[in-house]
């Protein structure tokens, strides 16, 4: 009797049948919500290539709210799910792209929405799952090297294009190009005259460069990184950057720190002459440092003096920098801004063709024979000198301490470096590589 009551055999049976139907239920869950992750994966990959490819054309025009991701003739969502049609699976319901991103132009979101059918849940009623996964992807644009940059787009006419003239020691890490003539007399390396560019192109022929010396069979220079000076040909480049006197309030000055007809930076003192907001001629003193500031000046900007320092962005028609100096940009990484003095007529706004002239035949230069003047015998800058319709003429010399004269690009119509141990980085905020970020 003992014996019987503990006879357990055929208890696994029952336990078996007993949770069939549990084993049965989980495998069917896993089933489907394996398939339904593996789809959530497809649907997040062709969001983050939808939004990948989108940030290449940012910004926007006039902003995005697009149901599609068509980018060079190719769908990014489609072509990273399965083919479509009658039956597909999954099924891809919507699209939408939309950029600014939270009132960021430089960002954009990629929304996908995918159909997944089930296998087991129809037989609870559910047919199939909504999955709708997203990305953000940021635009950003890493340090240029642009050095000089000379448009004049004209012939080859001497003196029009890119000179080195007569300057030994010239040392430049950076992107050097003309559209034009192209003419480098750097002395003789063979009595110890230095002349080297890490980068140098010229525009398509005729335009062919007049080197003297020939750097052909030779590295020139003894720098940090001693390069055999190669210009080669290219086609027309287009400006690398513009900016329009209206980022500067021009002319109206409004928002500048000083603004008059004339100005003269000297040390300790700020001459104004003709000040826009009324008033007679005035001084301002200052010690140390020239006073921070957006310097407008309508007719003619200068400085006098030696050893200034300071963060200025200098704007007017006619500049000239005398004497030693160590500058650093205030604005938009602008350091001089020699605004043409024809703009008013066509409005301070509008931008140059890349063939260098306006909309509806407007010449783009009347005068471009007016001078951008920079002289000194030991500065130091940094940012942007931009001349767009006539010549960058720099008579600067050796740099401070050993670093760079100028560490950033000059953009002109006409640019002349015309004195011994000219030292240059190119390093600017435009031309660099595009990065693209998936940030979300």
């Amino acid at each position: 009797m003992r014996g019987r009551c503990h006879d357990q055999s055929g208890s696994i049976l029952v336990l078996f049948a007993v949770l069939l139907p549990l084993f049965m239920f989980v495998g069917m869950v896993v089933v489907d919500v394996g398939y339904w992750w593996a789809n959530a994966r497809k649907a997040q990959i062709a969001a983050d290539a939808c939004a990948l490819a989108a940030a290449r054309d940012l910004p926007a025009p006039s902003g995005w709210n697009r149901t599609e991701c068509v980018q060079d003739g190719r769908d990014y969502v489609l072509t990273n799910l399965p083919p479509q049609g009658t039956g597909s699976e999954p099924e891809h319901v919507s699209t939408r792209v939309i950029s600014p991103f939270e009132g960021n132009s430089t960002q954009v979101e990629a929304t996908v929405r995918l159909k997944v059918r089930t296998f087991f849940g129809r037989f609870i009623g559910l047919g199939g799952v909504d999955l709708t996964r997203r990305a953000v992807a940021e635009q950003s644009v890493g340090a240029g090297d642009w050095a000089i940059y000379s448009h004049d787009p004209v012939g080859c006419t001497a003196g029009n294009g890119l000179e080195f003239d007569g300057g030994a020691g010239i040392q430049i890490t950076g992107r050097v190009h003309s559209n034009s003539y192209y003419h480098v007399n750097s002395g003789n390396p063979a009595s110890g005259d230095q002349f080297w560019a890490s980068e140098g192109t010229i525009a398509a022929t005729p335009c062919d460069p007049s080197l003297n010396p020939s750097p052909q069979g030779a590295a020139y220079g003894n720098g940090p990184e001693p390069r055999p000076y190669q210009p080669s040909d290219t086609n027309f480049e287009p400006w690398p950057t513009w900016y329009t006197p209206a980022m500067f309030n021009w002319p109206n000055c409004s928002g500048a720190n000083f603004s008059a007809r004339q100005i003269n930076i000297k040390a300790g003192k700020v001459e104004l002459k003709g000040p826009l907001a009324g008033g007679g001629d005035r001084d301002v003193n200052y010690s140390g440092n020239i006073p921070t500031g957006t310097y407008c000046a309508t007719e003619q900007l200068t400085t006098s003096d030696s050893g200034l320092r300071g963060q200025v962005t200098l704007l007017s028609p006619q500049i000239t920098i005398g004497g030693d100096s160590e500058f650093s940009p205030n604005q938009h990484n602008v350091l001089f801004f020699s605004v043409p003095n024809w703009l008013s007529g066509w409005g301070a706004d509008i931008d140059p063709g890349n063939d260098g002239s306006f909309p509806n035949g407007a010449p783009f230069c009347t005068d471009p024979s007016i001078e951008m003047i920079l002289n000194g015998g030991a500065v130091k800058w940094t940012g942007t000198i931009f001349h767009p319709c006539g010549r960058v003429l720099l008579n600067s010399a050796s740099a401070t301490a050993g670093s760079p004269a100028l560490a950033g690009s000059i953009l002109g119509y006409m640019v002349k470096v015309n004195q011994n141990d000219f030292k240059m980085t190119g390093l600017s905020d435009f031309g660099g590589t595009i990065i693209l970020a998936l940030d979300q």
